[in-house]
């Protein structure tokens, strides 16, 4: 996104016809990166359900990941749209989307090593 175009709209006098136009301008580009937004989720969900009959996800609590310090980019990412739109897409194909529940799922690994230690080395 241009971030000149969202500045330029602090410029002109509110309600004026500048205004407007700049405003349009600035929408187009919000609705631009939406569109792109969605459209790769539905790729990337499409993808997943042809690879795979179970999907599992882990059941976040997006709102609080929202507030910490890389909230902005949880927010960009768009994971609570991604994840309806591969539940939807999963249901038009029969695969089934289990949501996990995220507390201890990174002591294990991929099957490669076996379950972790219960106390992590500092």
């Amino acid at each position: 996104m241009s971030l000149r175009q969202p500045r330029k709209l602090a410029h002109p006098q509110k309600g004026s016809a500048n205004y407007k136009k700049q405003a349009n301008r600035v929408a187009r580009i919000h609705q631009r990166i939406q569109r792109q937004r969605k459209g790769f989720h539905y790729k990337t969900a499409h993808k997943l359900v042809r690879q795979y009959d179970l999907i599992a996800v882990e059941d976040l609590n997006i709102k609080g990941l929202a507030r910490t310090h890389s909230g902005k980019s949880i927010l960009d990412a768009a994971w609570g749209s991604f994840i309806m739109v591969l539940s939807a897409v999963a249901v038009i194909r029969g695969v089934h989307v289990v949501k996990v529940n995220p507390n201890n799922t990174s002591k294990e690994c991929c099957g490669v090593w076996s379950q972790s230690q219960e106390r992590l080395v500092s």
